[in-house]
């Protein structure tokens, strides 16, 4: 009796801590698979008028801070933020919504590309067209410009950014 009294109890042990472990473990993967990825901080998200391209937070080899919501002189929200890329430049990006000339006047983003970007080459990634420009009034540096999602995101580097460069960061901005 002894021994049928010491198994069962064994396996009730063992029951329970296997009870505890798949619940462990589901608990940690629902947590995983439900965690928020949105970088942007809820106070900010809250005055955003409209949905920005962000980097999701814990993508490799890219960190963002310093994200601000200010606006413009035609009370147009802009939303920025500072992308440091692991290996190269940092990256201060900042977007707004297209005016609505971009869709009434045909030739509107052809002349925008070429008298404000100064456009020399384009990137495609899995983001978007990513136009590449100089700015002549500062020091001929570079600059990426986006036409997407109805919005204009300029990305305005520290240093040069090579083509492949801006193919890996236009493949990881995503629609928040």
């Amino acid at each position: 009796m002894r021994f049928t009294h010491q198994r069962m109890r064994n396996q009730i042990l063992l029951t329970s801590l296997v009870i505890l472990a798949v619940g462990g473990a589901s608990f940690g993967v629902y947590s995983y698979a439900t965690r928020d990825m949105n970088p942007i901080p809820t106070t900010l998200r809250q005055n955003l008028t409209f949905s920005p391209l962000v980097i999701q937070s814990g993508t490799k080899g890219y960190t963002t801070s310093d994200y601000r919501v200010t606006k413009s002189e035609n009370s147009i929200d802009v939303f920025s933020y500072t992308i440091q890329t692991g290996t190269g430049p940092t990256i201060h990006l900042s977007e707004y919504p297209q005016p609505q000339e971009f869709t009434d006047i045909p030739e509107y983003k052809d002349r925008f590309l070429t008298n404000v970007a100064q456009q020399y080459s384009t990137v495609a990634t899995s983001g978007g067209t990513i136009y590449l420009g100089r700015l002549a009034r500062q020091s001929n540096k570079q600059l990426g410009v986006m036409l997407e999602k109805g919005l204009i995101i300029f990305l305005s580097p520290d240093k040069d950014v090579a083509p492949e460069q801006w193919r890996a960061l236009g493949d990881q901005l995503v629609i928040q």
